[in-house]
């Protein structure tokens, strides 16, 4: 296996790490997403020799969002938050451009990504059944935030996957095996148990999408 197939699945199981006792676990995650960046940068640049850099529209809109945030600082009420933020900023866009990077080595395998997007999204609402199962019997709660910390995330975490694994669909010579038609099955009936109005409005938007 590639190291670059080992690294992108570290970036997508992020959403699967415990939060370690702290209050909100997206504090571990922005961490843990900061050295993940700093640990590809470093295998690329002085292991592979490869880091690619696509300087389009997309990237310098980017930037220029950077930039502006950098400069509000300067009129900003709590610096240590801006800052906080703006280093979540910079965690973000270099991300970006990793996830590009792992796809060029990769040579845009489509095939391979729709795979990956499946088995990721597939244990995702595994977990998430299996979480609301175990806190309603043993905590007597009604969890459903998932591998989140939030409801509207968690429904916008699959609603966001949920096209990727769609895709093969449409194509008639597809034969949809066990595990996709029982991923769709499972993250359609989650954005029904959440019932986040905007996710039903996106999962009808699919629907029309894939069906005409």
């Amino acid at each position: 296996m590639k190291i670059e197939k080992i690294f992108l699945y570290l970036f997508l199981f992020i959403g699967f790490f415990p939060a370690f006792g702290a209050v909100d676990k997206v504090g571990f995650q922005w961490l843990y997403l900061a050295g993940l960046n700093s640990f590809y940068i470093i295998y690329s640049i002085t292991l592979n020799n490869r880091f690619f850099l696509s300087l389009n529209k997309s990237f310098y809109s980017l930037l220029l969002f950077f930039c502006i945030s950098l400069l509000s600082t300067l009129i900003s009420i709590n610096i240590n938050e801006s800052f906080i933020e703006i280093s979540r900023y910079a965690t973000l866009i270099a991300t970006l451009l990793i996830l590009f990077n792992i796809s060029k080595s990769l040579k845009n395998d489509i095939n391979y990504f729709i795979r990956v997007f499946t088995l990721i999204l597939f244990l995702e609402v595994v977990y998430f059944y299996l979480l609301l199962i175990y806190d309603f019997n043993v905590n007597n709660i009604l969890n459903i935030k998932g591998v989140t910390s939030n409801i509207n995330i968690q429904a916008f975490s699959i609603i966001l996957k949920l096209p990727i694994v769609l895709v093969p669909f449409l194509s008639s010579r597809f034969k949809s095996s066990i595990i996709s038609r029982t991923t769709i099955w499972l993250s359609i009936s989650i954005i029904f148990i959440i019932a986040s109005r905007a996710s039903f409005l996106s999962l009808l938007i699919i629907s029309l999408f894939f069906l005409f």
